[in-house]
């Protein structure tokens, strides 16, 4: 057996040579039809992970668009909330200036009708000393001729 392969190995050569070229042109399109399976298996693959992706960056975005939306909307009542506290703030603040000028106002009316009494309590002093001199006077008057009439007589 050995040795009459050794005598043909030239034709066992050629026969290997042609096997291996027919089993390479066998196998090459199971080859080539693989290798698409597996290029068309790993592109969709790929695919699935890129359309996964997008749906997951999808998700997040309209995650993040509701976060924003409801930071935006509780930014927005925090500066309704802040801009009614301030107009309360001005409003109280106007009237605590209204009522204190109310007050100077009165206080001022009040100031001149007690230096309009005290003036004229003032004056009203005054006539009464100026009564009373003049009583005194025409006291002293009636005195001094009651003196002159008990003398003459």
């Amino acid at each position: 057996g050995f040795a009459a392969v050794l005598h043909f190995w030239p034709v066992a050569l050629a026969g290997a040579v042609l096997g291996g070229v027919l089993t390479l042109m066998v196998c090459a399109p199971a080859f080539s039809t693989a290798q698409d399976a597996d290029h068309e298996n790993q592109h969709r693959y790929y695919r699935q992970q890129a359309e996964a992706a997008e749906r997951r960056a999808e998700s997040a975005e309209k995650v993040a668009h509701q976060r924003l939306q409801t930071q935006l909307q509780a930014t927005e009542n925090r500066e309704r909330e802040a801009t009614y506290a301030l107009d309360r703030a001005k409003q109280l603040q106007q009237d605590v200036a209204d009522k204190v000028r109310d007050i100077v106002v009165e206080t001022e009316r009040q100031r001149a009708s007690a230096a309009k009494e005290v003036e004229q309590s003032h004056i009203k002093a005054q006539d009464a000393e100026r009564r009373c001199r003049n009583a005194a006077a025409t006291a002293e008057r009636l005195r001094r001729k009651q003196e002159r009439q008990d003398r003459d007589l």
